[in-house]
C-alpha cells in the first residue's frame, strides 16, 4: 500500500512535465485580418521568430486571421492559406516567405551575411525577385 501512494504523485508530476513541454511548443496568437505585410510582422512578434519576406511581394496581399494556440509552423501555414505565398524554414531558424517559385528546395535555404560597423545589421531595401541575407554571429 505504501508504493501505490509514492507512485501516483511522481505520475501526476510527470503529467504535469509533459503538459508543459507540449504547450513550450505552442504560441498564442490574436492577429485580425489584414495586410499580409502587417499581418507578417505582427506574427513574427507574437512567435519571436524572424521572418524574411520582400514587401513588394506581399503589399497586395491579405493574410487571414489567426486566434489561437500553434506550433509556429502550423501557424504560419495557417496565416498564409489562401493566398499565394510560402514559406521555408533557413538552416539558421529564420522563415523566408515567398512565392513557391521562388523559395526553392527548403534544404537549400541559407541566410548569411554581417553586421556593419556600429554591430547592427543593414535594413535591406528588397525589390521584387531580390534576395535577402543576414546572420546573428557575435
Amino acid at each position: 500500500m505504501g508504493y501505490g501512494f509514492r507512485i501516483i504523485p511522481f505520475a501526476v508530476a510527470w503529467a504535469l512535465c509533459a503538459c508543459v513541454r507540449a504547450d513550450a511548443d505552442h504560441k498564442h496568437f490574436d492577429i485580425t485580418l489584414r495586410p499580409a505585410p502587417s499581418a507578417l510582422n505582427e506574427f513574427a512578434r507574437q512567435a519571436d521568430v524572424t521572418l524574411i519576406f520582400s514587401y513588394d511581394t506581399v503589399a497586395r496581399m491579405r493574410s487571414r486571421a489567426l486566434y489561437g494556440s500553434y506550433s509556429v509552423e502550423e501557424g504560419l501555414s495557417r496565416l498564409l492559406a489562401g493566398t499565394s505565398l510560402d514559406y521555408r524554414r533557413t538552416s539558421e531558424g529564420a522563415y523566408l516567405i515567398c512565392v513557391p517559385e521562388a523559395c526553392g528546395p527548403a534544404s537549400e535555404t541559407s541566410v548569411t551575411g554581417s553586421r556593419d560597423d556600429s554591430g547592427n545589421f543593414p535594413q535591406p531595401r528588397l525589390r521584387s525577385g531580390d534576395s535577402v541575407t543576414g546572420s546573428n554571429n557575435k
